[in-house]
């Protein structure tokens, strides 16, 4: 079952394809006061209430991406519960959370433990002609269990780390820093929505980009570039690590919305178009302190990184008075200052530039 937890703006379309530039919506996973959809009901998100806040937080926070399949990796309830066990439905009118679990994969005497802090309030639904029956919904099929519980109860280990592997390379998230990603604690944030009044609209991309000294970010940086301490061959890293270890995602880039994710869910996917590789670039660069800018044509955006690379491609441009040079994400094996792309890029073509920061706003190119 598809859960879809996100915040919907229409917008003309500056960065992403479409094929004619016609009206587009953006997608992003979104925490507190939103729409979770669901089959059948629509049912609402709302903020933790109770005075020790890090313990219900950190369950809101991991419940909501349980909830949003499209943003975590795909073994991440198993990462968090040990289990099996897989989140149907959270009903937040009844503050309950619907699982399933193949019956070969359930344990009598651990699996609920893993789940819920009160064995007593777990109530099972009864099966009937090949389905499930909980409450007021059903679920297809004999072979599993069906189960209810409130979502208070959910048990919360806020020791678990997820690990999401990259050949050689690995990201880990904390349960505190994975809370922090979900309520914009550690991106700049803003509006969506860019350019108001004008035809040519954008989605906010620095907004999605991470704050430097993220920790879960830092600890990856550290493993990409080990003791290298000069800047043009740490971008470069960071690079190859982005266009090399992540998969070009076609859905993301010609579906009917614009989905912008924060880099923690770019990694923990695996996955993305130009946007979500370019937010984690960029990400990474502000943990490693280097200068960079947004480049925003139309249909694309790529990156500029301040440095002194070779001009053999002439992928370069002066802006307030630094030398920036096309980064390729979405091009693997692409090499700053030199590589050509079979599709040219014009620095004629760029709209806008943008450095993230706190309202951070897009400055005309020309």
């Amino acid at each position: 079952m598809l859960f879809n937890n996100q915040t919907i703006i229409k917008f003309i379309l500056l960065k992403g394809k479409t094929g004619g530039g016609g009206q587009v919506k953006i997608k992003v996973h979104i925490s507190v006061s939103i729409l979770l959809i669901t089959m059948p009901i629509i049912i609402y998100i709302s903020g933790c209430s109770k005075a020790d806040e890090n313990v219900p937080r950190i369950r809101e926070a991991v419940i909501n991406y349980m909830s949003d399949p499209a943003f975590i990796n795909s073994d991440f309830t198993r990462q968090l519960t040990s289990t099996e066990a897989e989140l149907q439905m959270y009903n937040v009118d009844e503050k309950m959370l619907y699982f399933s679990i193949p019956k070969k994969d359930f344990d009598s005497s651990t699996t609920i433990r893993r789940l819920c802090n009160n064995l007593s309030v777990v109530e099972f639904g009864k099966e009937e002609n090949g389905r499930i029956y909980l409450g007021k919904y059903s679920l297809l099929g004999s072979d599993k269990f069906f189960f209810r519980f409130s979502k208070d109860d959910f048990k919360i280990d806020t020791a678990k780390i997820i690990r999401i592997e990259f050949g050689n390379y690995y990201y880990t998230v904390s349960m505190n820093e994975l809370a922090d990603f979900s309520f914009n604690k550690s991106i700049y944030g803003g509006k969506l929505d860019l350019l108001p009044g004008e035809i040519i609209k954008a989605a906010n991309h620095g907004a999605m980009v991470a704050k430097k000294d993220e920790p879960s970010l830092m600890r990856l940086v550290s493993q990409i570039t080990g003791g290298e301490t000069i800047n043009e061959k740490i971008a470069q890293m960071l690079l190859n690590f982005v266009s090399g270890s992540l998969k070009y995602n076609d859905k993301e880039a010609i579906g009917k919305y614009e989905i912008l994710k924060r880099p923690n869910e770019v990694l923990m996917t695996g996955k993305s178009d130009c946007s979500g590789l370019v937010i984690l670039y960029a990400s990474l660069l502000e943990q490693a302190g280097i200068d960079y800018q947004l480049l925003y044509y139309t249909g694309h955006i790529s990156v500029g990184v301040e440095g002194d690379f070779p001009k053999t491609n002439k992928l370069n441009f002066e802006l307030n008075g630094k030398t920036f040079f096309i980064a390729e994400t979405t091009a693997k094996d692409f090499v700053i200052g030199e590589s050509l792309l079979s599709e040219e890029i014009d620095l004629r073509d760029i709209k806008y530039t943008q450095k993230p920061g706190v309202n951070s706003e897009l400055i005309k190119y020309k």
